[in-house]
Parts: structure tokens; sequence; C-alpha cells
């Protein structure tokens, strides 16, 4: 990760019900999970990244992320994820000025989204 000053905020915190619930994320592609490939594209772009998602944060715990849950209860949209993601960099990195958020089930995130 460089050293600018924004966090990355992945989103994975939806109920996919149009898939049938689950974590869309932690689907394989190419022998990986969708949300590893975001890791990969996203991680060069920022200096810290942090998963948005609720639920037993352990499911995870091999990414070595850092897990925010929704502070807002009852699904309220990725808002509530954008939200979880600004408190959690304002508390651990004030200095960071900026988020960008993506979605933890995009795996072909552009590799200069935060340019």
């Amino acid at each position: 990760m460089i050293n600018a000053p924004v966090t990355g905020v992945l989103l994975a915190g939806g109920q996919s019900r149009r898939m049938g619930g689950g974590d869309k994320g932690l689907l394989r592609l190419d022998g990986k999970s969708m949300l590893a490939h975001v890791i990969e594209r996203l991680s060069p772009q920022v200096s810290a990244i942090v998963l948005n998602a609720n639920g037993n944060p352990e499911r995870f715990a091999e990414l070595g992320l850092p897990v925010v849950a929704d502070p807002v209860a009852g699904f309220v949209g990725p808002l509530a994820g954008v939200l979880a993601g600004m408190r959690w960099s304002f508390a651990h990195a004030p200095e960071r000025r900026f988020i960008v958020t993506a979605a933890g089930d995009a795996p072909l995130l552009p590799r200069d989204l935060v340019a």
C-alpha cells in the first residue's frame, strides 16, 4: 500500500438476496475470492483498507483486514457501510482526509480508481 492520505473501504455488508444469500465477495474467481481480487487492485492506491461487513467477521479472517459492521441496524444499504468506513478511518487514521469506496464483488476494479 502506498502512503496516500486515502483509506479504502470495501463494501461487503449486503444480504445478497438476489443470489440466495451468502457473501458474494467470498465467491471464487480464477482461484481466489472476488474480495482478494479487489484488495489486490486497490492496495497500491491507498494507505489502508477496511472491510465493511455485517455478521461474524471471522469469515473474512484470511484477508487480514479490519472488519467493521454497519453502525445503523436493519441493513439500510451501502451508505451505512460508507459511514462505518468513515468512522473507522477517523478513529484509526485521522490524518487521512479521504476514503474511497469499492464493492467487494467487483473483481475488475480499475487500477487507477483513486487517481
